[in-house]
């Protein structure tokens, strides 16, 4: 009984250490808001036309960005989606792994086995004439860190 109440009480307080470790960044150009874990990330850096930010922790070999595009090339989800998928076929270094692919939204996730990296994209088409991302890179031995990482992200972002 003391063992399950001290997992509780364990579980409750590192659920409060990461929400209030949240930071929150908003675009206003595409009109998305990202909340991720402050406490990760060394370096931050802003796009220069607005449409996104890149953070990184480079001795953790950590990186996340948040951007949007406009669908000027690619005007629907499974267009964007297929062209994501021959980029990064394009690259004979890269491996997709998973991939999903919903009325609004896909994931790619694989191996770039040149960096020795987990990718993880996320595309949402929004208002039908624009997509917002998230794309995270980790090194593949923090595997299971970095996908609280992920799941955390996922949460709390609004597209």
């Amino acid at each position: 009984m003391k063992r399950l109440l001290l997992l509780l009480l364990l579980l409750v307080a590192s659920t409060q250490i990461e929400a209030s470790q949240l930071e929150s960044y908003g675009n206003p150009r595409f009109g998305f808001f990202a909340h991720y874990p402050a406490n990760l990330f060394t370096y931050q850096r802003e796009s220069d036309n607005g449409d996104g930010i890149t953070l990184a922790n480079k001795s953790k070999g950590l990186k996340v960005l948040f951007y949007g595009s406009l669908a000027v090339i690619n005007d629907n989800i499974r267009d964007e989606y297929r062209s994501s998928i021959g980029y990064i076929q394009d690259d004979r270094e890269k491996e997709i792994t998973y991939k999903v692919l919903k009325r609004d939204w896909y994931v790619l996730s694989g191996y770039d086995y040149g960096k020795g990296k987990i990718f993880y994209q996320k595309t949402f088409m929004v208002d039908g004439d624009k997509f917002i991302t998230y794309y995270i890179e980790y090194p593949t031995r923090d595997k299971k860190r970095y996908n609280k990482l992920i799941k955390t992200i996922d949460r709390n972002f609004k597209p």
